[in-house]
């Protein structure tokens, strides 16, 4: 079990620029992988509900196969954010290795899980001090980064804090912050879950 604290957001071609430019003088770039991704759900217990009239979840189900021939099974339960209704403050995994990627996907299907929604994405991966930083182009949604803290923590404002002060050293101005993941983003395509954030006011 893993807790992960991460934002993720999107960036204007000026700012992507900039950013771009931070990584290759300042991280260490540690290769790109392919995912394809298999959000699974039992129609029958479900995780998913209506939310402000938009299909949501707090809690996913995930296989992922990388091209790497590396096979994962992840439980990500969002821990709610007591100050703000339908946030989340971060993430608690649930997270094991499989060599049978095809007989782990029959062997949820026969247990009931049958809802799926598939997600492809090419991933750019960096390191930077404690952060993870991520680009992932989405197939259908686009471009994407987020910035994951890699060190314990006990708040999670003070390590929302940490990144959002990184993000202010990276000279960019503004981003547009995700609070949904990639799997909302293909349920509800009509809904922008992006909030614009200005760097000064970060």
């Amino acid at each position: 079990m893993g807790k992960e604290l991460e934002i993720k957001f999107s960036l204007e071609d000026k700012d992507y620029s900039i950013f771009q430019d931070w990584l290759k003088n300042n991280a260490e770039a540690e290769g790109r992988e392919e995912h394809e991704e298999w959000y699974i759900n039992n129609p029958a217990s479900s995780f998913n509900f209506d939310r402000n009239g938009l299909k949501d979840a707090d809690n996913y189900f995930r296989i992922r196969k990388t091209n790497q021939n590396e096979a994962s099974v992840t439980l990500k339960l969002w821990q709610p954010d007591p100050e703000k209704p339908g946030h989340h403050t971060h993430c608690i995994e649930h997270e094991f290795k499989t060599s049978d990627l095809d007989s782990t996907r029959d062997l949820f299907q026969a247990l009931g899980y049958t809802d799926i929604t598939k997600v492809i994405k090419s991933r750019e991966i960096y390191n930077y001090d404690v952060f993870e930083i991520v680009i992932d182009n989405v197939k259908e949604l686009g471009i994407f980064i987020e910035v994951e803290l890699k060190e314990e923590f006990n708040d999670p404002k003070a390590g929302h804090r940490k990144i959002k002060l990184f993000l202010k050293d990276t000279g960019i101005e503004k981003i547009k912050e995700q609070t949904r993941g990639y799997v909302s983003m293909f349920w509800n395509p009509e809904h922008d879950h992006g909030v614009t954030k200005y760097m000064k006011d970060y």
